[in-house]
């Protein structure tokens, strides 16, 4: 084995979480390794909307320019579609379609100009934690000694805690089409929803939370299955393969140890309405590095100065978001509970307007 000294701080994974913290910590002069296992771009199987609620930190970490010039395309509306209805509301404030293909390449260049030093593809096998380091396995041979291990891995395998939890009976489909969107548009089923988004180049992304037994009813064929919730798709569309994954859903994960970390879906998972998991996953990894910086120049960095403070924001911000995408996942697969809805957003009562404000987005007004 080889022992790797350089890093002060390992972040495992390039996700949106781990390259915003990557960025704010390498742009204050912290020695930052990152593993990152997948070569870039890759295909995520995950939806490419982000919520209006991460716009300005996307803005700062992409400015808008770049962002259009990567084939981003701003979402000022939402649109609710249940059989041939249609609710229509402007967002609160403009959003972002992205794909993630060009989103997690240019997030993690800008990680590298930031000086964070990057590994790529590596995959970590292991991590080993003592009072005062951390030791990373990683595949090529070399073990890493550092001071903290960020989990920016979607999952924190490798936290001593494991793995956070995944909606049992669910799973995620993913497919880009050859075709433009108007705004970000979900629309309720019996047993899933379908969300379509559009950004530059004339393409777009179909997005499914579906039921696993959907999957047997369809024997795989996941064309058919899109056609059965969605009778306007057409598999011509299609620009490549169907890509799936299953659903994380979980409370926060605190770390399992002093010298370990976990932010983004590692930390804890919303129920994917509207761009929540993105927004969440820059949010985190932003803010913990923020928190690592501006507390380790008032202290000597004990990690108990400013891990108890993230898990407590952390926390703070999923108390209202996190029950409303539940909420929402929970309306739009039930046909009973999506008609309710459908009259109360209508009237526009005090329950929708609620709902509005915790997960950051417009309620939304009748068209049809």
């Amino acid at each position: 084995m080889i022992l790797d000294q350089s890093a002060r701080i390992v972040i495992i994974g390039a996700g949106p979480a781990g390259c915003s913290a990557a960025i704010a910590l390498a742009s204050a002069g912290w020695r930052v390794t990152i593993f990152e296992r997948a070569v870039f771009p890759r295909t995520k199987p995950c939806g490419e909307f982000i919520s209006p609620a991460a716009t300005r930190l996307l803005e700062r970490l992409i400015p808008r320019p770049r962002l259009i010039a990567i084939g981003g395309a701003p979402a000022r509306s939402m649109l609710l579609e249940r059989g041939s209805g249609t609710l229509r509301a402007p967002l609160r404030s403009s959003a972002w379609a992205v794909p993630r293909s060009a989103l997690d390449h240019e997030l993690l260049r800008r990680a590298r100009e930031a000086g964070a030093h990057v590994v790529q593809p590596s995959a970590v096998l292991g991590v080993g934690y003592s009072a005062h380091r951390a030791l990373v396995r990683v595949a090529d041979g070399r073990e890493v000694s550092c001071g903290l291990v960020v989990h920016a891995d979607g999952t924190g395998r490798h936290d001593p805690r494991g793995p956070v939890a995944m909606a049992p009976g669910w799973i995620g489909i993913k497919c880009h089409v050859r075709r433009m969107f108007e705004g970000v548009r979900i629309r309720a089923c019996r047993g899933a929803y379908v969300g379509t988004i559009g950004f530059g180049g004339n393409r777009g992304t179909i997005a499914i939370a579906v039921r696993s037994a959907w999957l047997g009813a369809h024997r795989g064929d996941l064309d058919a299955l899109a056609r059965t919730l969605w009778p306007e798709f057409d598999p011509r569309w299609r620009e490549g393969e169907w890509t799936s994954c299953g659903i994380a859903r979980s409370r926060y994960v605190g770390s399992g140890h002093p010298r370990s970390i976990r932010i983004g879906n590692a930390a804890a998972a919303v129920d994917p309405i509207g761009g929540e998991g993105i927004g969440l996953a820059l949010w985190s990894g932003d803010f913990l590095g923020r928190l690592i910086v501006e507390s380790c120049a008032i202290d000597d960095c004990s990690p108990d100065t400013w891990q108890q403070r993230f898990a407590r924001e952390f926390r703070r911000r999923l108390r209202l978001r996190s029950p409303a995408c539940r909420m929402a996942a929970e309306v739009l697969v039930r046909p009973m509970a999506t008609r309710a809805f459908w009259s109360m957003v209508g009237a526009r009562t005090a329950l929708v307007r609620a709902w509005s404000s915790a997960s950051g987005k417009a309620g939304p007004r009748p068209t049809n």
